[in-house]
């Protein structure tokens, strides 16, 4: 019988090795890299809500990439990136709020909630079913999640 040299176990388990890093390195830069890619502009809306009734309309701007950062991991946590939209709330302006306001929203959605930043907007059958206008002390993923899953939103 012939005898495999170490030299050859020693290469596979380097190879093993080097794969299992190279694998867990990608999948990092995966999750990280994940970003709220469907940002539209605030003209678009209007056919986006009416292609899509069912939607989480994120208002955003650059200063609060905290809430930013946690929101971005709750909704690719529970795989709701596809039902996600971003407006960038800087390039509205206020003829464009009233406007959306009413024909969006019911008595019930406060003006100001709706327009401060950075919150989430929540439209069920076309109409802004609820709101999450954050203070800047409520950030956290944990009350993200539990909006989301109050609001129906999650299925775990």
């Amino acid at each position: 019988m012939r005898q495999v040299p170490i030299k050859n176990y020693v290469i596979a388990i380097v190879l093993i090795v080097l794969t299992v890093c190279v694998s867990l390195y990608v999948s990092k830069m995966y999750k990280v890299s994940n970003k709220i890619d469907n940002e539209i502009s605030f003209a678009n809306l209007e056919n986006y809500l009416y292609e899509n009734p069912n939607v989480i309309v994120y208002l955003k701007n650059d200063s609060y990439l905290k809430f930013e950062n946690n929101f971005e991991k709750v909704i690719y946590d529970h795989s709701l990136n596809s039902q996600v939209i971003s407006v960038d709330l800087s390039l509205l302006n206020s003829e464009d709020r009233k406007n959306f306001y009413n024909k969006y929203c019911s008595e019930l959605i406060d003006f100001n909630n709706l327009f401060s930043v950075p919150n989430i907007i929540l439209v069920k059958d076309g109409k802004v079913s609820a709101v999450y206008a954050s203070n800047y002390s409520d950030v956290s993923g944990d009350n993200i999640t539990s909006f989301l899953g109050n609001n129906g939103w999650l299925n775990d």
